[in-house]
């Protein structure tokens, strides 16, 4: 039995011993640790690393946030004009899908807009933003390329400076309270006469001579001083009108409202092909009554036709001498 018992205890020791050793070399728990290092090592990167791109965007957001307090948040969502030539150009900033656009365009004279160009905008430093646009039309020497130049934008003193080669245009913006094209209809409207379409637009110069005479007078009669504006220039709006003149040579009536800088209505008239041309908005007398059609006389079957007058006496009076 002792001898039984003797090897009963070296052999659970030998087992023990083994066990020992494959715990301790197991290759699973090795290679299994090695996983788990490698996690924990890609764990740490990619943390870091996200850390990094926070810290830079949150940089990089930092800087456009200060250039968009000196330059874009001022001049976003407005739209800024010039009006040294023709009838103008503007400038129209805004942002879509974070991306900044600006829509040139040139205005025209009876449409608003005859030609637009939209651009991308990119911020390049604090108070100056860059775009390209169609060089032809900032440079006469250039007026027949359908090349891009590249312009700087800067904001000072509520005015946009375009600057294209050393020349500088000004773009300012002002807000308006009412569109003159509605102000315009409602002030026609006020003298019952009805708009058939709107005809043309223009700035013109008030110089003195027949023309603005009569102009003054016509404007004078509902009201209106437009003497004051000699030689000064006005925004004129002219509107076809639905009524006829009862002149059959020009059955046309324009109506035209003048407006000052400060988009006022300073001027209005009536303008006809017929004498006298220039009449108030109040004027009646040139209007052909609706529906009135007269026929042509038919003289047929008519041997004599004898016409009276004009006479300084009445029937009346030369009755009354015999």
């Amino acid at each position: 039995m002792k001898g039984l018992s003797d090897w009963i205890v070296a052999v659970a020791a030998l087992l023990i011993m083994v066990l020992s050793v494959f715990l301790v070399t197991n290759p699973l728990e090795s290679a299994g640790k090695e996983i788990v290092d490698e996690i924990d090592e890609k764990h740490d990167e990619s943390v870091m690393g996200y850390i990094e791109d926070l810290d830079a965007n949150s940089e990089t957001e930092s800087i456009d946030e200060k250039k968009d307090l000196s330059t874009w948040s001022l001049i976003v969502d407005k739209e800024w004009s010039n009006f040294d030539n023709w009838a103008g150009s503007g400038l129209y900033f805004y942002e879509e899908d974070n991306i900044r656009y600006c829509t040139f365009k040139i205005y025209g004279s009876g449409v608003p807009v005859i030609y637009d160009y939209t651009t991308e905008v990119m911020i390049e430093e604090e108070g100056i933003i860059s775009l390209e646009l169609p060089e032809k039309y900032f440079d006469e020497e250039k007026e027949n390329s359908d090349k891009t130049a590249k312009m700087k934008v800067e904001f000072d003193d509520e005015v946009i400076k375009l600057t294209n080669n050393g020349t500088v245009i000004l773009f300012a913006f002002k807000e308006q309270k009412e569109d003159l094209d509605d102000k315009a209809r409602s002030f026609i409207n006020k003298y019952n006469l009805n708009i058939e379409e709107k005809l043309d637009r223009e700035k013109i110069i008030l110089e003195d001579g027949l023309s603005f005479e009569l102009f003054c007078n016509a404007s004078n009669k509902i009201g209106l001083d437009l003497n004051k504006y000699k030689n000064e220039e006005v925004d004129v709006y002219k509107y076809r009108l639905k009524e006829e003149s009862l002149q059959e040579r020009s059955r046309l009536i324009v109506a035209n409202i003048l407006f000052n800088n400060q988009e006022e209505i300073v001027g209005a008239f009536l303008h006809t092909g017929n004498m006298p041309g220039v009449v108030s908005l109040d004027e009646k007398s040139i209007i052909k009554p609706e529906n009135l059609n007269p026929e042509k006389l038919n003289f047929e079957g008519v041997n004599k036709i004898e016409i009276l007058g004009p006479r300084e006496e009445t029937p009346i009076d030369m009755w009354s001498k015999k």
